[in-house]
């Protein structure tokens, strides 16, 4: 499967909020920033985080968003992943840090706000949740 077909299928299943969340993640900045790095709108970008979409997505976005994954070597279900792992940090801090069974990384997490946190940390989280 293409990454423009992964997104396009993340997008219909509802799971856009994750893949934005991810993406800001890899790319190190805000909604704003990531939609000027990506060419969309904020507003695309802001109704995926919020709403998640859940719908089919409209195919100059997806293209975009496809491009600026492939052109940093990302896997978009990893950007998936890493979104989920934020969110859950961000609204559940104490479930996941009970799961955390590796120290380091507990240490790693606890403080730290997950919007700070890169993309690896998020996907070791990830990982040692079962995400």
């Amino acid at each position: 499967m293409s990454v423009r077909e992964k997104v396009a299928e993340i997008l219909e299943r509802g799971e856009g909020r994750y893949l934005v969340m991810g993406m800001n993640q890899a790319a190190g900045c805000g909604l704003r920033a990531l939609a000027r790095e990506v060419g969309v709108p904020v507003e695309a970008l802001a109704t995926m985080e919020i709403e998640g979409f859940g719908r089919k997505p409209y195919e100059p976005i997806v293209e975009k968003l496809a491009s600026w994954i492939e052109e940093r070597e990302l896997d978009p279900e990893e950007l998936v992943r890493a979104g989920k792992a934020r969110f859950m940090l961000e609204y559940e801090p104490w479930e996941v840090l009970k799961e955390l069974e590796d120290e380091s990384l507990r240490e790693k997490v606890e403080g730290e706000h997950p919007a700070r946190m890169d993309l690896g940390t998020l996907l070791e989280v990830a990982e040692a949740v079962g995400i």
